[in-house]
């Protein structure tokens, strides 16, 4: 049976953040012949496993695929057993809020003649415009900006789906494999960043998120994927600059949180400085952290004066 919609959900198995995505979705109570799930599991819950075979028995447009795809390619596997006009990525910690079920499934409708190509930055407040079309490329890429890492934006239209994986080269270390949905390259497609709110992120700590490299993520892998865009001339230095200036940050933030407070979490952060001073400066990110919260505890400070 062939669907208008696919929601993947690629997870490694926490009960405690799939179950209440799932219930957000079959919440709004929508026609189940219109759109199906998926979720794609590479953990070795068994007890999750089991709650899960029994909730999809409620629901036959639920799938249900155990695999052994490594960290973040259960991302692939999901999208290639979609049976919708139009994949969207669900991120297992995100629920979705009321209205957003309805509001992608009229979203297909609307685009499915001309189909852009797609990418849902979710209320980002950076994104002035609450939805932005465009013809350019290097637009579309500088308008993402560092959120392109962010895979829980990504959507394909199902009749993109074998040309993109056809042109895909994805190893079994790529941190990043989403990005061969986001940086589809077709000369006579528009592109489309759709800033409406449709997902809410459960609270979550630290402790339970990835045990990947994220300084080697973030500060080799997901630069050398800028940087090949530039080499292509798919996009300008200036682009270029722009996403690498703003990654930064986000590195300067990591690296003051995780290594300096020392705040608890699973990513193995034991490559921080060979990987920060593979594109970067190792002793400027370390000096900008430190003058972060630096300036971050004056602020509070001024705050707590001004409150008296």
């Amino acid at each position: 049976m062939d669907y208008l919609l696919s929601l993947v959900i690629p997870t490694n198995g926490i009960s405690e953040w799939v179950f209440p995505v799932l219930d957000s979705i079959y919440g709004q109570k929508i026609n189940e012949n219109i759109f199906e799930v998926i979720v794609v599991n590479n953990g070795n819950n068994t007890e999750f496993e089991n709650l899960m075979l029994n909730y999809s028995e409620k629901h036959n447009n639920l799938i249900y695929k155990r695999t052994d795809a490594d960290l973040f390619l259960n991302q692939i596997e999901g999208f290639k057993l979609a049976r919708g006009s139009f994949i969207k990525f669900i991120n297992h910690r995100t629920i979705l809020v009321q209205g957003a079920l309805q509001y992608l499934i009229d979203f297909v409708k609307k685009n499915e003649f001309r189909r852009p190509i797609t990418y849902f930055l979710n209320n980002t407040s950076e994104i002035l415009i609450p939805n932005q079309i465009t013809s350019e490329f290097d637009s579309f890429v500088y308008g993402l900006g560092k959120y392109s890492s962010w895979s829980g934006g990504v959507s394909c239209w199902r009749d993109d789906l074998n040309e993109i994986l056809k042109k895909s080269n994805i190893n079994s270390n790529d941190l990043f494999p989403h990005l061969i949905f986001v940086f589809f390259y077709k000369e006579d497609r528009d592109y489309l960043i759709d800033n409406s709110y449709l997902v809410q992120e459960l609270p979550t700590e630290y402790v339970k998120k990835g045990k990947y490299d994220i300084f080697y993520a973030f500060g080799v892998q997901f630069v050398d994927a800028i940087n090949k865009l530039e080499k292509l001339n798919m996009i300008i230095l200036p682009t270029k600059e722009h996403i690498l200036n703003e990654n930064k940050k986000f590195l300067i933030y990591l690296y003051s949180t995780f290594v300096i407070l020392r705040k608890p979490c699973s990513y193995d952060l034991s490559s921080s400085r060979t990987s920060l001073n593979y594109y970067y400066d190792y002793k400027i990110i370390r000096r900008a952290s430190f003058v972060r919260l630096v300036n971050r505890l004056k602020s509070r400070i001024r705050g707590k004066l001004i409150g008296k």
